[in-house]
């Protein structure tokens, strides 16, 4: 894994944050995904009980983090400061556990106790608007695990936490995801849906791109539904005041959707997954098209299921990295979590010495050079060159 750290804006609104930082805050939701998504093996009663203990205590001290008051007292700091101790000993036991459930989620488990330990500190230094801030920030990392792959009823071990006051008072966009963080995904859709009827359309407190591409998260890959998110974007595109720009990208989304097949037979995920690019790449005018879109998150989606499974050869599982790379590529709401690179990395590992290595090494170089020096005019980091000589010799690349 690139193991060089980038100073930047990301496109949550947090700034000079760290690669590896954002790594790190994704650990809870790999545990969460990997004890309580469909399908998972019954021996896992020991990460159940760490998943739950941490949901339990997110769910105690993420009302008083967003409650300014809180601050103001030194039994609720006092509560917030042992929950951030709780979490990060969850953590520890969550890491260990969180490898065996997907190939797809290990970018996503990492050190979230260093994390833990970073808000501590800002606790500690009364930078509260930090914590308050991080702690909103995990969930979004929740969310970007939780919409994955096929999802089973709402969790009613979150039901507490969204109702709580100080919850019900966040905006509509923020409520969305903590309702798909904490797996309660009919909730979440049904306020995305209320977001995308009502809120104004020059609202600056969130993304409607981002809004609309995590509401297509949960609607294609968790929920196996394109008929509800067509019905939808069709009232909103209605809307006055919509964007030209967004409108037009909406209508094309609509017209993919009325024609979407999201379920492939048992082994047959990777060639649905190629024909959903072929059509992607067909309906956009430029690579990054958002056009495309409702092909990506599907192609993804697929492609999820099929890395779940461990019996493919060698070169299925680096041309479906690959895949999941290039789709990852087009999902701007998940950018700040690094998965593109690693699912390229995936790829060549996976096959070292192949044609599907040297294409997915090519696709990385390119991805890479242009992150670091595209627009900010720097030079990619010694680390990061250091990780791609690596990189290029396992995919059979000559040394240039």
């Amino acid at each position: 894994m690139n193991p060089a750290t980038v100073e930047r804006g990301d496109r949550m609104g947090r700034i000079a944050t760290s690669r590896r930082g954002w790594w790190a805050m994704a650990l809870l939701a790999t545990g969460l995904a990997a004890s309580f998504s469909a399908g998972v093996v019954a021996d896992d009663d020991a990460l159940r009980a760490r998943m739950r203990s941490a949901l339990e205590t997110l769910t105690r001290i993420l009302p008083l983090s967003l409650a300014p008051k809180s601050y103001a007292s030194a039994p609720d700091r006092a509560a917030i400061s042992a929950g951030l101790d709780s979490l990060a000993a969850d953590a520890d036991a969550i890491e260990r556990h969180a490898e065996a459930y997907s190939a797809t989620h290990r970018i996503l488990s990492n050190v979230f106790g260093a994390e833990m330990s970073r808000l501590q500190r800002d606790l500690e230094a009364e930078r509260y608007e930090n914590v308050r801030r991080g702690l909103l920030g995990v969930t979004r990392t929740c969310y970007t695990c939780h919409s994955k792959l096929p999802g089973g009823a709402d969790l009613d071990l979150g039901a507490e936490l969204m109702q709580a006051a100080q919850v019900q008072a966040l905006p509509l966009y923020h409520r969305a995801v903590l309702a798909g963080a904490v797996r309660r995904f009919d909730e979440a859709l049904e306020y995305y849906e209320a977001l995308f009827r009502a809120a104004p359309m020059d609202s600056q407190a969130f993304s409607w791109a981002s809004a609309l591409e995590r509401y297509l998260l949960l609607a294609l890959r968790v929920r196996r539904d394109a008929q509800r998110p067509a019905a939808v974007l069709r009232s909103f595109s209605a809307r006055d005041a919509v964007p030209p720009y967004l409108k037009r990208y909406v209508e094309r989304w609509i017209a993919a959707l009325d024609q979407l097949e999201l379920d492939a037979p048992e082994g047959e995920e990777l060639q649905r997954a190629r024909a959903l690019r072929a059509r992607a790449e067909s309906a956009g005018a430029y690579p990054a098209d958002p056009a495309a879109k409702v092909y990506y998150v599907a192609m993804s989606g697929l492609l999820h299921v099929y890395l779940r499974r461990e019996d493919r050869t060698p070169r299925e599982r680096s041309q479906a990295w690959y895949l999941l790379g290039v789709a990852e590529y087009h999902l701007t709401s998940t950018y700040w979590t690094g998965q593109t690179e690693y699912f390229l990395e995936r790829a060549i590992l996976a096959a070292p010495g192949t044609v599907e290595a040297e294409r997915a090494y090519e696709f990385l170089e390119d991805y890479l050079i242009l992150e670091y020096s595209g627009s900010a005019g720097l030079a990619v980091p010694p680390e990061a060159s250091s990780w791609l000589r690596e990189l290029r010799r396992r995919a059979g690349h000559r040394a240039p």
